[in-house]
């Protein structure tokens, strides 16, 4: 034990004053002075280094120079090679004589480029000039690799004319280097990502491989020579041999010859990648693997001569996750740049088998053919078994015979020639988040280039019922493309639920409908498909949170063609009213374009119904404040109505008859008729919609004894007014009348355009203000009720002014003459009134008029004529006499009474 202690104390201070004495030899001048020539003398005056160091203890008993951060570049400035940390290890006694020779090389992070130029130079031509003899032979440096490792390397080969470019990334590598004539090493290297394009064309990305090969450098003769290696791809092992040559002329020569290691064809699942890992783990593989080949060219080839066989032998494999295997797998496939061969492919998995042969010529060129037999006959029930099928939500039946042949050109498959037939029997489909299947499908489909073929197509599904017949021609050219199939459907709609979420707080359905169908057209091109056929409808219902009222007891038949819709006895009840169509529509896929885009859908039909409540199907009395916008669609129509019975705004309106036609642009009504407010309206109404916020009505018509109370609720000319409060009894009237509406659907009173008569018979007037006023002023209180005999006038309006003429009223013996103006925007008036009353109300009126006013104001018959001047507005208005008028007739009155007493006195004279 003494004896071991006095060694390694001896050894300690050994090491102690070896160290001191090269702390104190190597100081950072003499160590510069010492690497720094023979590196430039290896590597150019363009290598730069961070920091210089030594270390002696991790490389004991020799000596450890390290270099930080070292960069080399051409002469020219292109980069060469770039190393976070290079340790090379030194003898030390050769080393105080001022010798550096080289033993092993640790590299960290080294990134190193070779690069071609278009003009043949490369970026290290700067380290292949030949140094001067004599100073090689006086340098006292030189190097002898033992051993080199790699940590996290990259070399980047980049042929620019050639527009190839080689990148291997993530490189761990361990070498044994002996050097003589020749360079031999031992290898053992991974990397983490190969990247290899070519021509704008990625043929590896990332390609994770490792090696362990012995080599043999010849720099003379520019030869590398593998032999005695293995390379692994993604875990696949391969004994490969090789060389690479010619590496500083115009293209590198290649050639490599590979074998598999593995008789287990399990190993070809070691090239999924790497983010597939999980989807093939936990794999039972069986059966004999053969993939050999070799590969051989220039740098200067579009692509090397290559020549691989793949072949699998009484293959097996089975998924942790799956019951049963896929056995029998049978693989026979040869490729080369001439030719490839798929003489046998072939699976089974219990009575499902695929099987395949087929050929590729010239598959490196795009004018290469192919052609290729395939057979697969599949219980589409065992799919589970094998593949997880459901985690897609899907479940599969049935039996399915596929069996297809095709050749063509590899640069234009669209035109391949090919035929193939599917069969599928038996079928069935459910998708998880559907609660009934898809079932009795069968399906039969053949096809060739020119022309598939739907023989037949069946399914149900909760007893609806779809059938389909068809062809498709040049079913591969998306271009070309047509298809003509024919659709049988019966459908019950109470069903749809089972498919397809619908909430039936918001809309029920039920029903039956039957389509009969045609449908062609370009592939490409859906929204130019035609149809034709017809569809029938059985007690439809339609509940809706979006309809005002439920529909129901929808019955009808439509045809359509291409172009035109026939609708046939279509029939339905909304809520209490009762809906009867038929008509034909033409371009009636016009109505879906913009206005002004196509010519407009034209429609012909009738309408009729035995009753009609507007009020019940639209909320006509909305209180929404928001514009109403007015569009009519892309349409031209002529309609003919008839409708026994309907409310209107709560109006009851029978026997409507009318003929409407509509574009685009406007709605008019001919030859309309109804009766309402216990009389009748007939006449001619048009509405213009110039623009979708300021529109035109036009009405001429007339009105034959309609209730006038109701009536001027209703529609209260000129505005808003009070005075179907006060009127009643039959009112008839014939107008013309145009106006503007805004976007509020409210009449602008300046754009009236108006005239017409109108009358009442056996009318009462009772408390209008202007009439209470006047039975004021006159002191005449029966005047605020009167029961009028007739009642007559004439209007016009214009630029917002109403104009009366010769409104009369007439009462037993009381009478009324109206002439003036009422202004519709402000509701200013300016009324003359003529009130006509029986002498023996001359009593009352003496205070207003005077005894002289009475007697100046008495017609022949000895009726008095009250003259009264209405102002103010129709709500308060004010009544006074007509002072001007009154004055007048006064006038009159006394002159002729001066000159009838004149008179007498003479005759008496004459008498005597």
């Amino acid at each position: 034990m003494k004896w071991f202690i006095r060694i390694a104390a001896t050894l300690l201070i050994l090491i102690v004053l070896i160290s001191v004495s090269l702390s104190v030899y190597l100081s950072d001048e003499r160590l510069t002075s010492l690497i720094m020539p023979p590196l430039k003398e290896v590597l150019g005056d363009s290598v730069k280094v961070d920091k210089l160091g030594y270390t002696f203890f991790s490389t004991f008993p020799n000596f450890g120079l390290v270099i930080e951060g070292l960069h080399l570049s051409s002469p020219e400035g292109e980069p060469v090679a770039d190393l976070k940390r290079m340790r090379v290890t030194v003898p030390i006694f050769p080393l105080f004589s001022g010798n550096v020779e080289v033993k092993r090389l640790h590299l960290d992070t080294p990134d190193i480029s070779y690069i071609l130029f278009a003009d043949g130079r490369t970026n290290i031509d700067f380290l292949m000039t030949e140094t001067d003899t004599t100073a090689t032979e006086a340098s006292a440096s030189s190097i002898q690799l033992d051993e080199i490792t790699v940590v996290n390397g990259r070399i980047t080969y980049d042929d620019r004319p050639g527009k190839t470019r080689f990148i291997a990334a993530g490189m761990g590598l361990t070498a044994a280097i002996r050097l003589g004539e020749m360079i031999e090493s031992d290898v053992d290297a991974t990397f983490a990502g190969i990247s290899l394009s070519m021509n704008g064309s990625t043929y590896l990305d990332s390609l994770p491989i490792s090696l362990n090969q012995r080599s043999v450098l010849d720099m003379t003769r520019e030869t590398l020579t593998l032999s005695e290696g293995a390379i692994s791809i993604r875990g696949l092992a391969l004994n490969t041999t090789g060389s690479v040559s010619a590496w500083s002329g115009d293209s590198m020569a290649y050639a490599f010859e590979f074998a598999s290691a593995s008789d287990n064809f399990g190993a070809l699942l070691d090239l999924v990648p790497d983010e597939y890992k999980d989807k093939v783990k936990g794999i039972t593989t069986r059966g004999a693997l053969t993939l050999k080949g070799s590969v051989k060219g220039n740098l200067a080839m579009d692509y090397p001569d290559f020549d691989v066989v793949l072949a699998v032998t009484d293959g097996y494999l089975k998924h942790p996750s799956a019951a049963k295997p896929i056995e029998d797998i049978q693989i026979d496939i040869s490729a080369s740049n001439a030719l490839v061969t798929i003489a046998n492919f072939q699976a089974r998995a219990e009575q499902n088998t695929i099987r395949a042969t087929g050929k590729v010529e010239r598959p490196l060129e795009k004018s290469g053919l192919f052609s290729l037999d395939a057979v697969v006959k599949a219980d589409l029930g065992t799919l589970e078994t094998y593949y997880p099928v459901s985690d897609f939500g899907v479940t599969l039946r049935g039996l399915l015979d596929v069996v297809a042949k095709g050749n063509g050109r590899l640069d234009a498959p669209e035109a391949a020639n090919f035929t193939a037939s599917l069969i599928w029997k038996d079928g069935w489909l459910k998708y998880t988040e559907v609660e009934k299947p898809i079932e009795d499908i069968q399906l039969n489909v053949t096809a060739t280039q020119a022309l598939a073929t739907i023989t037949s197509f069946k399914a149900n599904a909760a007893g609806n019922t779809l059938s389909l017949t068809g062809t498709v021609n040049q079913p591969l050219n998306q271009s070309k493309s047509r298809f003509d199939v024919n659709a049988v459907m019966n459908m019950d709609l109470a069903s749809i639920k089972q498919f397809y979420p619908i909430d039936e707080d918001s809309l029920k359905l039920s029903g039956k409908v039957t389509l009969n169908a045609r449908a062609t057209g370009l592939v490409s091109d859906p929204e130019a498909v035609r149809f034709n056929g017809g569809m029938t409808v059985a007690n439809v219902a339609v509940t809706s949170i979006d309809l005002m009222q439920p529909i129901t007891n929808m019955n009808g038949n439509l045809v359509f063609s291409d172009a035109n819709v026939d609708l046939k006895a279509f029939t339905f009840k909304m809520g209490s009213s009762d809906f009867s169509f038929t008509g034909v529509a033409l371009a009636y896929r016009n109505l879906f374009e913009e206005v002004g885009k196509a010519n407009p859908m034209r429609l012909t039909a009738t309408y009729a119904s035995k009753f009609l409540n507007v009020d019940e199907i639209y909320d006509i009395n909305d209180t929404n404040e928001d514009p109403l916008y007015m569009e009519l669609p892309n349409l031209s129509s002529s309609l003919t109505a008839r409708i026994d019975s309907m409310v209107f705004v709560g109006i009851p309106i029978t026997n409507v008859r009318g003929r409407a036609t509509t574009t685009p642009k406007m709605l008019e009504m001919n030859e309309s008729s109804a009766n309402v407010f216990s009389g009748a309206v007939s006449g001619y109404m048009k509405w213009d919609i110039p623009q979708r916020d300021y529109t035109w009505i036009t009405f001429r018509g007339d009105l034959t004894n309609v209730r006038s109370e109701v009536f001027f609720k209703e529609f209260q000319l000129g505005g808003k007014s009070d005075f179907h409060k006060y009127i009643s009894g039959g009112f008839t009237a014939k107008a013309n009348f145009v106006t503007a509406m805004d976007e509020m659907l409210v009449q602008e009173a300046k754009t009236i355009q108006a005239d017409g008569s109108f009358g009442m018979d056996r009318a009462r007037l009772k408390g209008h203000p202007i009439q209470m006023r006047i039975a004021n002023l006159l002191n005449v209180s029966e005047f605020g009720d009167v029961s009028l005999d007739a009642w007559t006038a004439t209007f016009t309006i214009k630029d917002g002014l109403m104009t009366l003429r010769d409104m009369n009223l007439t009462s037993k013996d009381i009478g009324l003459n109206l002439n003036g103006t009422q202004n519709l925007v402000n509701d200013r008036i300016d009324y003359k009134v003529h009130i006509t009353l029986p002498g023996s109300y001359g009593n009352r009126l003496e205070p207003l008029l005077t005894k002289d006013g009475v007697e100046a104001l008495k017609d022949a018959k000895g009726m008095i004529v009250v003259p009264i001047a209405v102002t103010g507005t129709s709500a308060d208005p004010s009544v006074g006499v007509d002072k001007d008028f009154l004055q007048r007739a006064i006038r009159e009155y006394l002159r002729k009474k001066a000159g009838d007493a004149a008179g007498r006195i003479l005759q008496g004279i004459i008498r005597n």
